[in-house]
């Protein structure tokens, strides 16, 4: 489509320039020597007027669009010439590179330099030389200007449509710029509260650690305890065992001493009973004071295991503390960087509509253009008997605009990047 553009571009000054010059030749109903100069002057001026129009609407239109193109697939390694320039070119391709900026800081933040694209205008040089020999190559002639006229309607109008999509793409990513700024800061205040909830989580694990370690002490002491308490079960089972000994020597005394120490022998039995029994259950004491200081031993060594799993737990949700922080800042950065690209967005898109007012413009012109070629064709049709003597050269002109066509469509070249 560009190279279209820039060929009805091109036709547009020629007609201008050609049209007077033919519209004299129909009305004074001959040729002058003079004429071919004027005409030949005429097409180089206009030749020459197309390229500075071609070079300062139709080379940025197709620089803006193929970046537009490249932007929308995601490529930010092309940079913009025209940025100096103070007309609505210059406007728009600096909201382009302020755009292509912002999102070359967003998704190559991880790298230290950027590619710098460059570019090179393409140049199109033509040159023609027209000799208008007779009203029927006129005619002719202007039979083409005439079709010329209709595709660069039909490709200014497809300009347009083009400016259109690209205003349409620009709002499309503005929404999903603004969509993915939403979703930043929810994830921000996400960051936020699990921060806050590590924080929470930390203060409730030193509580924890706190009364571990009272427990433990509590645990220590009733150690402490236990073992006093079998050093006493250790004296009662002497004295239980001391008062058998003394009740087991009554008994024999008792037997010594005949039928007079039968009762004593009762009591010393008795006593030795008692004895028996206290003993016995001092023994069943110690095997539960025993039983008790392994359990506390277990308790103790279980409480410095949790002790050390409270401090290593203390430790991770401390470095999840500080990775939700790192976290809610890289969002917060980030979310900042998508505010001022939704801005240069916006800036684009208006641009954009601007760029395709003025093609709009250009159309109604190429119409008018159109209409009055036309007229200027009806008018050599009627002349065209007068004139027949230098139809001969018709064939010899269609030749030379072939040739010309054939150049023209040469000058198009490759873009470097």
């Amino acid at each position: 489509m560009q190279k279209r553009v820039r060929l009805a571009l091109l036709l547009i000054p020629i007609l201008l320039a050609v049209v007077p010059c033919i519209l004299a030749l129909v009305v004074n109903g001959g040729v002058e020597p003079t004429w071919y100069l004027i005409t030949g002057i005429s097409v180089v001026l206009a030749v020459l007027a197309a390229i500075v129009l071609i070079r300062m609407i139709a080379v940025p239109l197709e620089r803006l669009t193929e970046t537009a193109k490249h932007i929308s697939e995601g490529d930010l390694t092309r940079r913009l010439d025209y940025l100096n320039r103070t007309d609505e070119i210059g406007a728009m391709a600096n909201q382009y590179q302020r755009m292509v900026d912002h999102l070359r800081g967003i998704i190559t933040s991880i790298r230290d330099t950027t590619n710098q694209v460059v570019t090179t205008s393409e140049r199109l040089s033509a040159g023609a030389k027209q000799t208008v020999d007779t009203i029927g190559q006129v005619n002719g002639a202007l039979q083409e200007i005439a079709a010329g006229s209709e595709r660069q309607l039909s490709e200014l109008e497809g300009g347009a449509q083009g400016m259109g999509e690209m205003s349409r793409q620009a709002s499309q990513m503005s929404e999903q710029i603004v969509n993915l700024t939403e979703t930043m800061e929810k994830t921000t205040a996400a960051a936020e509260e699990g921060n806050s909830s590590v924080l929470s989580v930390v203060e409730k694990m030193e509580r924890i650690q706190q009364t571990v370690d009272e427990l433990g002490e509590v645990i220590q002491t009733l150690g402490e305890h236990t073992a006093n308490i079998g050093g006493i079960i250790e004296v009662i089972t002497g004295i239980a065992q001391q008062t058998n000994l003394l009740a087991l020597n009554a008994s024999i005394e008792a037997a010594r001493a005949g039928e007079e120490g039968r009762g004593f022998a009762v009591v010393a039995s008795e006593v030795r009973k008692l004895a028996e029994g206290s003993e016995q259950s001092a023994k069943q004491i110690a095997e539960l004071i025993g039983s008790v200081q392994a359990e506390v031993e277990r308790a103790v060594v279980s409480m410095e295991e949790a002790k050390q799993g409270v401090h290593e737990g203390i430790l991770a949700v401390d470095t999840s503390g500080r990775s939700f922080s790192r976290i809610r800042k890289a969002v917060r950065s980030a979310a900042d960087k998508m505010e001022g690209l939704v801005a240069s967005v916006k800036e684009m898109a208006t641009g954009t509509e601007v760029a395709k007012y003025t093609i709009q413009g250009n159309r109604q012109i190429s119409e008018e253009l159109a209409s009055k070629t036309q007229t200027i064709s009806a008018a050599a049709e009627e002349q065209l008997a007068s004139v027949e003597e230098i139809a001969s050269s018709a064939a010899q002109l269609a030749q030379i605009a072939e040739q010309l066509k054939v150049k023209v469509d040469k000058f198009q070249m490759d873009r470097k990047s």
